[in-house]
This record gives C-alpha cells, sequence and structure tokens, in this order.
C-alpha cells in the first residue's frame, strides 16, 4: 500500500485528537494539515518503519510542541464546553499522554514512543493528569441529615471521593448530632429560626460550618 493510502486511512482520528489538544476543531484541523502538508513536501524524512499511525501522532505532537505558547498552561479557558475546559487545563505534557491513551487507545509503549519518552516517565505524566483532574472534578457538599451516624457516614463517602464537607444543617434539637458533628470539627454558623416542619410542629435548623 502506498504511503498516501496509508495516511488516508487516519485523519478522522487523528482530527480528534488535534482537536482535543487544541481546544477548538479549527485550530485542530490547521495541525493535522500542517502535518500532511509536511509529509506531502519532504516524504523521505516521514518514518515508513515504524506503524503509520503511530508516526503520524508523533509528528503532530512535534508540531504542536513546536510552538512555545502550546507548552505553558492557558490561563484563560474561554466559553467552551466543561470537560474540553479541563482537558485544556491539564499540563500540557500529561494532557498528551492522557489523550493517548485514553482516547486514543494507544498501548503505554506506543504512547511512549509517540512522545519520545520511557514507560516509566509516560506513566508518571498519566499519574499527574489524573490527579489533576481530581482537583478538577472536586467541589464542596452539604449534607443535611438529622441522624449522627448517617450524617459522618456521607461526610466519610465524599470526602474520601476527593470533595469537601463544609456545612451540616441539623435540626436545633438533635443535640447528640450537633456534638458529633463539633467533634469531627464543624462549628456552629448560624440558626434558622422555624423553617423546618415535621411531626405537626416548626423546627429551628442549625447551620454547622467545618472550615479547610
Amino acid at each position: 500500500m502506498r504511503l498516501s493510502e496509508r495516511i488516508a486511512l487516519h485523519p478522522p482520528h487523528l482530527r480528534r485528537f488535534a482537536r482535543l489538544l487544541s481546544g477548538s476543531q479549527s485550530g485542530g484541523d490547521a495541525y493535522v494539515a500542517a502535518a500532511i502538508e509536511s509529509i506531502a513536501d519532504h516524504p523521505t524524512s516521514f518514518s515508513t518503519d515504524a506503524d503509520t499511525r503511530v508516526a503520524l501522532y508523533r509528528l503532530l505532537i512535534a508540531l504542536w510542541d513546536s510552538v512555545p505558547m502550546n507548552r505553558s498552561t492557558p490561563t484563560s479557558l474561554g466559553a467552551r464546553l466543561a470537560g474540553e475546559n479541563r482537558l485544556e487545563a491539564l499540563t500540557p505534557r500529561p494532557r498528551q499522554a492522557f489523550l493517548l491513551r485514553t482516547v486514543e487507545e494507544f498501548s503505554t509503549l506506543e504512547a511512549a514512543n509517540i512522545m519520545g519518552v520511557s514507560e516509566i516517565e509516560l506513566d508518571r505524566m498519566l499519574a499527574l493528569a489524573c490527579k489533576e483532574i481530581a482537583g478538577e472534578v472536586a467541589t464542596t457538599v452539604l449534607i443535611i441529615e438529622d441522624e449522627p451516624l448517617i450524617a459522618i457516614d456521607l461526610q466519610s463517602i465524599v470526602e474520601a471521593l476527593g470533595h469537601r464537607v463544609v456545612l451540616a444543617v441539623i435540626c436545633s434539637s438533635q443535640t447528640p448530632s450537633l456534638r458529633l458533628h463539633e467533634r469531627y470539627g464543624f462549628t456552629p454558623a448560624g440558626l434558622l429560626r422555624e423553617v423546618g416542619y415535621k411531626f405537626d410542629r416548626w423546627l429551628d435548623i442549625a447551620i454547622l460550618q467545618k472550615l479547610p
């Protein structure tokens, strides 16, 4: 099969990767076009001893890394989908490793070959990407639960997932629950009078806050 025929099999996936890498389809397409033009202008410089797909992605990443601004994390992400913003917020090289392994489904060896690093270094970058993603999706959580043991269990589950519990809303007459939350670092932050209704009577609600 001729080189042009082998290359023609891969642009759709290459465009997807370039869009996720650049943050826009038009920006990604510009890099894909530049890669293909580079091969057309210098066909003998394109590696033919390796898997064509691996070689294409290696060339695309080389072009991407040749632009200095692509080697830094952007400070403004614009108005795009939340998932795309989170991807672009990742450190550049770990972002490449993450996309190659999870989206393009290259093996560790293939991805390391594409990026020109060892498999150990690739695994390190993947771990960093996963850590940064976990930090991006972490949020703060409000727990509303009168039963103290259930509330503490919920707090443990939420915090184990990387989120932060900041408020607990408890009926003010639930002294055991209030004391248990205070033991776990919550402090009184306010009282809402007669905002809850249970068993034919209005209840005051205590708000407790846990500071970082």
